[in-house]
């Protein structure tokens, strides 16, 4: 797969809940940018953003992977905050008294003045849906200090009627729960004048899935147009580098192109995206699919097809697990067609997530194979014949997905002709 190459300042970091700079010093390190990089938590996909709600990615240095503290503080509900006088970055569990417990009203007013700052300062995404995402992640946080407030002034009542506390004590607290009330709903409103408001570049899930098939698309025709002018070396280990740095190319926009239709899937089920808006889109994933295995087709038969006897002869161990790996997948994939094929209505949920399973364990060995073909574990003709296995494997996936949402799905035509 593709990755950046970048240069960063490492910082050798220690302790649980303050990381900062009483360990190593800093120096300058070449570290590799992985957007093709999935995190998941609890089995859902996150998007990591910055505190601006752009997109940021993980790195990948001497074979560990880095994650952006902001970003996965936020994804699991950390308070991250930054003092630049100790050079310190300080995790705390975020509560907003999420967990039922009953704060202090000081606790809660500390707290509220640190969210109002947060969206004082908060950047507008460039984009509408950057935007909403912003809007999404504070908004959950007030409305939780929200709940927090209401369970406080709930406390108080409970208090003065059983005569721990003064009615003078619980009109103090009443008032205050009353003025952090009024700062809720004016941080409420400042957010979404700073996010959802602006509805400058709103898409709906079909305009970005088409936008984002441009993109594809013409990343697509680019990459045809170097393989079509490629002029293959004239030494085997030359044509060898040229069809790596192009395969790397080609692979990268294959995921993208699965991972696009993933996407329209999970639209679709999630009634974001109807039958009639879903077809085309769907199509249109399907055939880059095809033109990127055509391409890389092409590639092998200008680069390395024609001579593979001077091929140097990777260990046949790590093949040969490979091999196994497949066998079992394909025995699963049989089975669950059998499923399929006598699959009932009340089973179409169920279904669809063994399917999405399997698909997930499938790119993850996918994955796997491609990077021990770059570390010269595996000949060319052996990533190819364990690739095509893998891709053929999908397509049977696919085709069960596409026959479970034309039997269970709703088609939304009968709806249209009631307009």
């Amino acid at each position: 797969m593709k990755k950046t190459k970048l240069s960063i300042a490492a910082v050798s970091v220690a302790g649980l809940l303050a990381l900062g700079a009483a360990a190593a010093g800093v120096h300058t390190i070449t570290a590799e940018l992985r957007p093709d990089v999935t995190v998941k938590v609890n089995g859902q996909t996150q998007a990591m953003l910055d505190k601006n709600g752009d997109v940021v990615y993980p790195i990948q240095y001497n074979g560990t992977t880095y994650l952006p503290v902001r970003a996965l503080g936020d994804t699991l509900g950390n308070d991250v905050r930054w003092d630049s006088a100790t050079q310190t970055i300080y995790l705390t569990t975020r509560t907003d008294g999420q967990d039922g417990a009953v704060l202090a009203f000081s606790e809660l007013e500390d707290r509220m003045t640190a969210l109002e700052k947060e969206i004082k300062a908060l950047s507008p995404a460039s984009d509408y849906t950057g935007r909403a995402k912003q809007y999404a992640a504070f908004s959950d946080r007030l409305d939780a200090l929200d709940d927090a407030v209401g369970r406080a002034e709930d406390a108080a009542l409970q208090d003065y009627r059983d005569g721990k506390i003064s009615y003078d004590e619980y009109a103090k607290r009443r008032d205050r729960a009353d003025r952090l009330d009024t700062r809720l709903d004016e941080a409420f409103a400042a957010l979404e004048k700073k996010t959802i408001a602006n509805e400058s570049g709103y898409q709906t899930a079909a305009q970005q899935a088409a936008a984002a098939l441009d993109t594809l698309e013409s990343k697509v025709k680019a990459a045809e147009r170097k393989i079509a002018d490629l002029k293959p070396a004239s030494t085997y280990d030359g044509r060898v580098k040229q069809y790596r740095e192009l395969d790397a190319e080609l692979a990268a926009l294959s995921d993208s192109v699965r991972t696009q239709s993933r996407a329209l899937n999970d639209n679709l089920r999630g009634g974001l995206l109807t039958y009639r808006e879903y077809n085309p889109l769907n199509e249109r994933a399907g055939k880059l699919d095809v033109r990127l295995k055509d391409a890389r087709a092409t590639l092998e038969r200008k680069t390395i097809s024609k001579d593979e006897a001077q091929e140097p002869q990777a260990g046949g161990e790590q093949y040969a697990d490979y091999v196994a790996l497949l066998d079992k997948a394909e025995t699963r994939v049989a089975s669950l067609e059998k499923e399929v094929k006598g699959a009932q209505g009340s089973a179409y949920r169920a279904l669809l997530g063994k399917i999405d399973a399997l698909d997930d364990e499938l790119d993850a060995l996918d994955d796997a194979i491609e990077r021990s073909y770059r570390a010269g574990k595996l000949t060319a003709a052996q990533y190819r014949t364990l690739d095509q296995r893998a891709d053929g494997l999908e397509d049977r996936l696919e085709h069960m997905e596409d026959r479970l949402d034309s039997w269970y799905g709703h088609d939304d035509d009968d709806d249209d002709d009631d307009d």
